[in-house]
């Protein structure tokens, strides 16, 4: 394949990743944000405030580590792809075959969160902490 066009597909893909990390971070503040307003006005809903706050620390955590690595990551891809052509085409594609793996557990992982929601909405609807808490895992397994 041509260098220039995998170079082009490589800097594509970083700036998607770039963007995608920004909705992170953007999601994590919303969720702060929205956790916190829940909290201060005694909201029925205000424990969704811990599994809001949980997630987005991971979310800044993630999305801050890619934002902060981002350029330099393409950086020496460029480098690797000048002196190693096939090297950085057998790097990458071990990479992303664990990212997508990744990707498989996180999926399981985020049903299991909406699954969990779903039963403390219809079990404990009752207590206020199972609804806020359901509520808050709902809203960022939804997006996530």
């Amino acid at each position: 394949m041509d260098p220039h066009a995998v170079l082009a597909i490589l800097r594509h893909y970083f700036a998607e990743e770039v963007k995608a990390s920004w909705a992170y971070v953007l999601a994590a503040i919303l969720a702060l944000a929205g956790g916190a307003w829940l909290w201060s006005n005694h909201s029925a809903f205000r424990h969704a405030l811990w599994p809001l706050a949980a997630v987005a620390v991971i979310q800044l955590g993630v999305g801050g580590a890619i934002l902060a690595r981002s350029p330099a990551r393409v950086a020496a891809l460029e480098q690797s792809l000048n002196q190693d052509p096939a090297g950085l085409r057998d790097a990458e594609s071990l990479r992303m075959a664990r990212v997508l793996d990744a990707f498989r557990f996180y999926k399981l992982f985020e049903i299991a969160l909406i699954l969990t929601a779903i039963g403390l909405a219809l079990f404990l609807a009752q207590n206020t902490i199972a609804r806020g808490v359901a509520l808050g895992l709902l809203l960022q397994a939804g997006f996530m």
